[in-house]
């Protein structure tokens, strides 16, 4: 087969699919000359690293790289042990099971890529490639990665990756998530890797997130590899290192008079109002009067009119608030209001 032909065909699935939004592929046997897919790619921001290395930044925190051929494919195991040193690394400071499995695993993916290498560089194009002459097929390949701080504070972190092919050809998916975080003296840690091999439609997914105030860390990435290909392809986001600040729990208060007197036939208005503190905006209310639903909105009121006859009458309000992250506070309040008989003309 021709090299240049598998070059602008894999390209074309590349650009179609690397932003994780699967869709209809491009047939396989579609015509692309090399040199405009490779200027297409230059276009969209890819930058040559190294022989057979294309990469680029999305601008979103995030780094794709694309790498084809027997130098591309060494050049891929490499970038796999550079995270693997950065996994180890962590490892030996905060260790953990989880950590361990996907360290051994990350060793495994390493060997496979290097083996794809030896088979490339031993035949001198991918084993098993599509030939143009065959049936058309289609094929999509990409993945995603973020990490990032969590709301509630600590730290999280995301991925996916896939390989989806009709052509019989085999790949390789793994996604990886890792988050750290300390609340007060103890830091936890939280490993996901979902690695799958040897396939021709596989989909990984990973997410790890660790709630604390403190010495917060995540990280992801994700890689497609396929030898019937030739190719390695991955993305990893920039390492998270920002808590946001813990949200304290929400509170609320009811504010309002808890006595009010009327005379006569006289009106009055009785405004009550919901004080919150903690919490994260936005913030909502539901108003109770008795255990009936009366309303909404950061305050509550109503008017009372006297009809010349001594009595009490007893108030009982409650408040509930939601806040923008799932917590509730609810409060109760009691009003009397006091009648009484006036011998003035109304």
């Amino acid at each position: 087969m021709k090299h240049g032909f598998l070059f602008a065909s894999l390209v074309l699935c590349l650009t179609v699919f690397s932003g994780t939004r699967l869709s209809l592929a491009a047939p396989m046997s579609a015509k692309a000359s090399p040199s405009d897919s490779y200027d297409q790619m230059l276009k969209e921001g890819w930058n040559p690293v190294a022989e057979g290395v294309l990469q680029r930044d999305r601008g979103d925190g995030t780094v794709e790289t694309f790498a084809f051929g027997s130098e591309g494919l060494t050049w891929a195991a490499q970038q796999l042990a550079g995270q693997l040193e950065r996994m180890e690394r962590e490892y030996a400071q905060y260790p953990s099971k989880k950590l361990a499995g996907a360290i051994a695993k990350q060793r495994a993916q390493i060997a496979h890529v290097e083996k794809t290498h030896q088979a490339a560089e031993k035949s001198g194009e991918p084993e098993g490639a599509y030939d143009k002459s065959d049936p058309p097929c289609t094929i999509s390949y990409g993945g995603d990665a973020s990490a990032f701080p969590l709301s509630g504070g600590g730290a999280g972190a995301k991925s996916n990756a896939l390989f989806h092919n009709n052509c019989g050809l085999v790949g390789d998916t793994n996604a990886y998530a890792y988050s750290r975080a300390r609340t007060g003296t103890t830091t936890n840690v939280q490993t996901t890797t979902d690695p799958r091999s040897n396939g021709t439609w596989y989909d990984s997914v990973a997410a790890a997130s660790t709630a604390g105030s403190s010495d917060c860390y995540s990280e992801a990435s994700a890689h497609v590899t396929s030898g019937s290909l030739g190719i390695f392809y991955s993305i990893s986001a920039t390492p998270n290192y920002a808590c946001k600040p813990p949200v304290p729990p929400v509170s609320v208060t009811i504010i309002g008079t808890t006595y009010r007197h009327i005379t006569g036939y006289d009106c009055t208005t009785v405004l009550w109002t919901a004080s919150v503190s903690g919490g994260a905006s936005p913030f909502s209310y539901t108003w109770y009067r008795d255990g009936s639903n009366v309303g909404t909105g950061g305050s509550y009121s109503k008017t009372f009119c006297g009809n010349n006859v001594s009595r009490v009458e007893i108030v009982n309000l409650s408040v509930t608030v939601n806040d923008g992250i799932g917590q509730s506070a609810s409060d109760t309040h009691t009003t009397s209001v006091q009648y009484s008989r006036t011998t003035s003309t109304p």
